[in-house]
């Protein structure tokens, strides 16, 4: 039985984009493009119904089910609302998704609305090799630029050679926030007589507690890969702490081939082959692992916000598990991973760039940010009347959420520090939690490519 919750989150959600907007170091322009290098729309028709009968692509990487649901909900909403209008949902994996998208970005034919993950590797790129849309004029158009502020979009801009992030053009709009931390069932933790962890040091002392009564301390699963970086900014985050962090993702100190990062590596090494982990975990779907966890097979789940709905669906309900970013040390500042959501985004090759734009603006609108909530989603700029019960995942997510852009601790995802760098953590954590790579190897290669795209600090 689905369970209906709302959220308070304004203020929140304020501070987190104070925070992002830091991380950024800068704030994004007006949306005029500054060359011609990506296309911008001069003519804006918000009229859907005088566009005639059409159908939308729409390629997402949304397979969690609470996103993915609120996703079908809104399209069929939007197409109630404009019956000349059919959208075509191409759902793919984060990784297929980004491995096809250039290709299909480059065609003749490409699809109308994308999700484009932030970064120097995918939207950047896009936005160099000319294959997105500049929205400023639909932002203004739309009032875009009241509805979410400037830090959130700093977080989808980019200069149009697509040599900075955080300015320049906006090419996405993300509805979504993010942050990634521990998940725990309270039952499990209950049955092995064990308190919620109040840092990573008592999360690491309890693994082998709970594996000697027989219990899988963490559910994991990477066939999907991103997890793993999710994983590594977990046990790596809060021994940086967020200035030391923002400096290594953003290239202005530090080097990955460091004592923090190697005590990161040892510390999930460890976890693989002590058994602390999913058995088989590269080839185990992180929402089988989810679930899983929410059916009371594991004590832990590390990941983001995005799998709530994942785990209360497979059993745990909203009061069965709970959430929290945990610090190296018990009353350490929070600092955990996150932002918001891949930002929606045009292809500059659609020929249906109106309907692509009142695409975004629905599935953005206050309409969708309570759909979000139904789903038990973190929205990107919640609803008014937003709020939750004490003792409920929701509740803990949004307290955390609160302490965390409290603490100032939010930090970037890892993978934006170069145009490479997800391939290359995903790719070695695999290997290193796998045991055919050892950790000196593992922070070279990480070093490697982050020195390569001048991090060599």
């Amino acid at each position: 039985m689905h369970t209906k919750h709302t959220m308070k989150w304004s203020a929140a959600l304020a501070a987190v984009a104070a925070t992002a907007m830091l991380l950024a170091g800068c704030t994004p322009g007006s949306g005029q493009s500054s060359s011609g290098s990506t296309d911008k729309p001069t003519k804006i028709t918000t009229d859907v119904a005088s566009l005639g009968k059409l159908t939308l692509t729409v390629w997402d990487q949304e397979t969690t089910p609470g996103i993915s649901t609120s996703l079908d909900d809104l399209n069929k909403q939007f197409e109630a609302k404009y019956p000349n209008v059919h959208i075509d949902r191409v759902v793919r994996s984060g990784s297929d998704l980004r491995t096809t998208l250039k290709l299909a970005l480059s065609s003749s034919t490409p699809p109308d609305v994308i999700q484009a993950n932030q970064g120097f590797a995918d939207m950047a790129a896009y936005v160099k090799a000319g294959l997105l849309t500049d929205l400023g004029p639909y932002a203004s158009r739309y009032g875009w630029t009241k509805r979410f502020p400037s830090s959130q979009r700093a977080l989808d801009s980019v200069t149009p050679d697509g040599s900075k992030l955080g300015s320049g053009n906006l090419y996405g709009l993300s509805i979504t926030g993010e942050m990634v931390g521990t998940f725990y069932n309270k039952k499990v933790l209950d049955s092995v007589g064990l308190p919620v962890p109040k840092s990573m040091e008592e999360l690491e002392a309890d693994l082998p507690k709970i594996k000697a009564k027989g219990i899988l301390p963490i559910a994991f699963g990477d066939q999907d890969k991103s997890p793993a970086v999710h994983l590594l900014g977990i046990a790596l985050m809060p021994q940086l702490g967020q200035k030391a962090a923002s400096q290594l993702i953003f290239h202005q100190a530090g080097t990955f081939d460091s004592p923090s990062v190697h005590t990161a590596a040892d510390l999930l090494a460890g976890w693989a082959t002590k058994g602390y982990v999913t058995p088989g975990f590269n080839g185990v779907n992180s929402n089988t692992a989810a679930t899983a966890f929410g059916q009371g097979k594991a004590a832990f789940f590390l990941g983001g916000v995005w799998n709530q709905d994942a785990i209360q669906k497979a059993g745990a309900g909203d009061s069965g598990a709970g959430f929290t970013v945990l610090p190296q040390k018990a009353g350490d500042p929070l600092v955990a991973m996150g932002g918001v959501g891949m930002g929606w985004a045009i292809p500059a090759r659609s020929k249906k760039k109106d309907a692509a734009a009142a695409y975004i603006d629905f599935i953005s609108s206050a309409k969708g940010m309570t759909t979000l909530e139904k789903n038990n989603q973190l929205p990107a700029v919640p609803s008014a009347d937003a709020k939750a019960e004490e003792g409920t995942l929701t509740n803990d997510i949004l307290s955390t959420w609160s302490r965390l852009t409290k603490d100032n601790g939010l930090v970037a995802y890892m993978d934006w520090s170069t145009p490479t760098f997800y391939d290359t953590i995903v790719s070695n954590v695999q290997s290193l939690m796998g045991g055919t790579e050892n950790t000196a190897a593992f922070t070279k290669a990480l070093q490697a490519d982050y020195s390569g795209f001048g991090g060599g600090n």
